[in-house]
């Protein structure tokens, strides 16, 4: 990544740490919640797909060129995360037909 995008990408990163930690104590409260998540899950896909899509940087990828290996780490990302969730939403399912 560009020298100047780095910054922004750290601030981002924590900020999103935190938000995940915030998300998780709410769906762990909520009677609904893995209608929520699965909700959740639905969106995040729709805008991974988007970003594949746009091919550009007003994309959901913004400050990663969409040619370089930086879109290839932020969809992994985003397949790591997706997939980490899909596992708390079935163990939820679990949890509750026990």
């Amino acid at each position: 990544m560009p020298q100047d995008i780095e910054p922004r990408m750290a601030t981002l990163v924590g900020r999103y740490a935190v938000m995940n930690e915030v998300i998780i104590a709410v769906l762990a409260a909520m009677p609904n919640k893995e209608a929520v998540l699965r909700l959740a899950l639905r969106n995040a896909q729709e805008m991974r797909d988007a970003a594949v899509e746009a091919k550009h940087s007003k994309s959901w990828m913004v400050g990663v060129d969409p040619d370089s290996d930086d879109a290839s780490a932020w969809l992994a990302g985003a397949d790591l995360e997706i997939d980490s969730y899909s596992k708390l939403a079935n163990l939820l399912v679990k949890k509750k037909g026990a």
